[in-house]
């Protein structure tokens, strides 16, 4: 009979290392330079990273690409029915959707910013639940992206006199329009009255 042939799960071989071959490998004078260069890198003053990260929600209205800071989205959600309120047509309030069980007002941001409105109809199509504590609405979008990480202090200043829009957000080679939430509110609240 011959012998079971050995298994190669065993591992690596280990090897002996010499003492006294490590011992001058360690114990050898560094190359010329090599501590004034270490001296001077390690003297530099550390770099402070004081990178403000702070993050978006992308989505697009109409042809218009338009980011919201995530602390104001709450959530985004399938497009459903949004029941019209009597006496508001062609007003920025849409009506009233149920999302898990709680009527929030919707909004059609495309008429707040002026935006022009797609007419075909899209499976990309979402709403999105903003707002914080009680202060929760909604507002139909063409498109979501998803969440944008920047660094604040990158933003530009945007063109143009809108409240509705300070920043400019620089991504994927366009221009994203960073609204201003407290303006968007104060917007909306008017367009409802």
């Amino acid at each position: 009979m011959s012998e079971p042939a050995a298994s190669s799960s065993a591992g690596p071989k280990r090897r002996h290392i010499d003492p006294a071959a490590a011992a001058r490998l360690l114990d050898r004078e560094p190359p010329a330079g090599y501590r004034a260069e270490w001296t001077e890198y390690l003297a530099k003053p550390a770099k402070s990273a004081e990178i403000t990260t702070d993050s978006a929600m992308v989505f697009r209205v109409g042809a218009e690409w338009l980011a919201l800071p995530s602390s104001w989205v709450g959530e985004v959600v399938p497009l459903r029915t949004i029941h019209s309120l009597p006496h508001r047509a062609g007003r920025a309030l849409a009506g009233l959707v149920n999302v898990r069980g709680e009527l929030l007002p919707c909004f059609s941001l495309e008429r707040v910013l002026g935006a022009e409105a797609t007419t075909t109809p899209s499976a990309s199509r979402r709403l999105i639940v903003a707002g914080q504590g009680a202060r929760r609405l909604v507002f139909r979008v063409d498109e979501v992206f998803g969440v944008l990480r920047y660094d604040a202090a990158r933003r530009q200043p945007a063109p143009g006199h809108s409240s509705l829009v300070k920043h400019l957000l620089d991504w994927n080679g366009r221009s994203l329009n960073l609204l201003e939430t407290e303006a968007l509110w104060s917007a909306l609240e008017r367009s409802a009255a």
